[in-house]
């Protein structure tokens, strides 16, 4: 048995029978061809950063290390990338902002890989992976041949994905192709970037990429010295006839209106305001400068971190009738 502590950002200790390293195409193919007779269960990992281990894993875990970098095409205004799955995801949006490429620097600094990326729809800052990206290119673990999905197939949604339904742990994501901005093309919307920067004034994308470190720097802990995953619960997106209704009794809620009408909330509000703002339970705790970041203390078990966020769904929903739903993937 191998403890896959340092395989999740939590730190919670979880075993599992077997780890493989895939490190080329080959060695899925390989594993597939060898195991997938006897329907062996298997979990992919890339980082670990959005993973909750509450049980041991009686399998095999792939931890997927499949890297390099290629510039498939380049004109004067877009160039297209491709990013193999096991490049951290940081290391894809330092060089995009190093070669001057725009569409992702709001991204800067979130954890994890390129392959996790598409799976959660990563966003922050006013950004998300789908606006980005042409196309994934995976594995797929019941019939051993590889596949492609473009964007629309990807069926892209608020931190979702094909990839985390129809797809989940079918899919060993291989790479993804990026289409990025050769010409300046700031996104300065969210309210934390507006009021750090000069409306009118002229940033570079490095600028935009320091801003956002900044941000997440003085608002998110290094796991590596607090193990979490970051957000652990979705926003809740809500009707506005919903969030007016909210409003009557609750004049200071926050809310910000979507493309497609829904208001999208911060769940951190809903968290403070139902009594979770820098709480301590045993050795889990919400994040002192952010309630949406469930922490271990230290020593933490997954079953902790899960029975306290269940504390927290629990009285979310008594107080305002909401369900928040993880965003973490429990397993």
């Amino acid at each position: 048995m191998i403890n896959l502590k340092d395989y999740n950002t939590f730190g919670v200790e979880a075993l599992a029978e077997k780890v493989l390293i895939m490190n080329k195409q080959e060695d899925i193919f390989q594993f597939v061809e060898k195991h997938n007779g006897n329907k062996e269960f298997f979990l992919i990992v890339g980082g670990g950063s959005n993973i909750l281990f509450t049980s041991n894993v009686r399998g095999t875990v792939l931890l997927n290390r499949l890297m390099g970098i290629e510039i498939i095409e380049s004109d004067a205004q877009w160039v297209t990338v491709k990013y193999e799955s096991g490049v951290l995801w940081d290391d894809l949006v330092l060089f995009a902002v190093q070669n001057g490429f725009w569409g992702i620097e709001n991204l800067s600094i979130i954890p994890g890989t390129c392959g996790a990326a598409p799976v959660q729809n990563i966003g922050a800052y006013g950004q998300e992976i789908k606006d980005v990206i042409t196309g994934v290119e995976y594995i797929d673990m019941q019939e051993g041949n590889s596949r492609y999905l473009n964007n629309l197939e990807c069926s892209f949604g608020y931190r979702d994905s094909i990839f985390k339904r129809a797809l989940f742990n079918r899919a060993f994501i291989t790479s993804i192709t990026l289409r990025l901005a050769k010409q300046a093309e700031p996104c300065l919307k969210y309210p934390s970037l507006r009021e750090i920067t000069v409306p009118g004034k002229t940033y570079s994308v490095s600028d935009i990429r320091n801003f956002v470190i900044q941000i997440r720097e003085s608002k998110l802990p290094d796991f590596k010295k607090l193990g979490n995953a970051g957000s652990f619960f979705k926003n809740p997106e809500l009707q506005e006839a919903h969030f007016y209704e909210l409003k009557q009794h609750n004049e200071k809620i926050p809310g910000y209106k979507l493309e497609d009408g829904l208001i999208r909330v911060p769940a951190a509000w809903f968290i403070e305001e139902s009594g979770f703002k820098n709480t301590i339970f045993g050795n889990v705790g919400t994040y002192k400068k952010h309630p949406l970041i469930i922490v271990n203390r230290g020593g933490a078990s997954g079953l902790e971190i899960l029975e306290f966020s269940q504390k927290i769904q629990k009285a979310v929903f008594e107080a305002f009738g909401i369900i928040l739903s993880p965003e973490v993937n429990i397993i």
